[in-house]
């Protein structure tokens, strides 16, 4: 499985309908998101660093780019195919591209189920997610719904079922803010822990 494929995969969606700005050229750059050490080092996830990643889209001539920022933890999980970085976290911020008050981000509309189908129609190593629970936890100050996908994941050619926790976008000051977990379903109620432990943790801006 190649993790930079696909969390990019994740922030590469969340820009991919922007449309109808208009004025000069303009860049907009998210903050960084990203857990505390201690949830970190709590759940066993270590930190891989944060990614920038731009996306431009010309509107009537006009030049806009986004410029998203991905940081990243993973986890070494004993799977049947032996040790395996099976376990990621990933905190993804992304411009709301705020013009004349309106937010051209479509994140921002985006359910779960679209953001878990943006996330499969971008990277085939993982597929036929399915919704199977959901949960309350407090994310920057506010109880949101953080809801489990049932997939399954191809690492290294073989394939093994894992569970996606996501939530809808969150909006934070000029970014919106989505966290991500993905572990192999053998982990069961430990995963759960700590997919909400690394969520319950997050900071933006940082």
């Amino acid at each position: 499985m190649d993790r930079r494929t696909f969390i990019g995969s994740v922030a590469s969606a969340a820009t991919v309908g922007l449309a109808g700005c208009s004025g000069s050229p303009t860049t907009f750059e998210a903050s960084p998101a990203d857990t505390t050490s201690a949830a970190a080092e709590e759940t066993g996830y270590e930190r891989q660093g944060t990614e920038s990643q731009t996306i431009s889209r010309d509107f009537a001539g006009t030049s806009v780019e986004a410029v998203n920022k991905v940081t990243t933890y993973e986890k070494t999980i004993d799977t049947v195919l032996g040790s395996v970085r099976a376990g990621v976290f990933a905190a993804v911020s992304t411009p709301a591209v705020e013009v004349a008050g309106e937010t051209f981000n479509p994140v921002a509309d985006y359910d779960t189920n679209e953001l878990i189908g943006l996330l499969t129609s971008n990277y085939e190593g993982i597929s036929n997610p399915t919704r199977v629970g959901e949960s309350a936890v407090e994310i920057l100050g506010e109880s949101r719904t953080f809801v489990r996908y049932e997939a399954t994941a191809t690492f290294e050619g073989q394939q093994i079922d894992v569970f996606v926790h996501v939530t809808e976008a969150l909006r934070d000051g000029a970014d919106f803010v989505v966290p991500l977990v993905v572990y192999p379903t053998q982990l069961g109620q430990q995963g759960r822990d700590e997919a909400a432990t690394l969520a319950g943790a997050l900071r933006h801006p940082v």
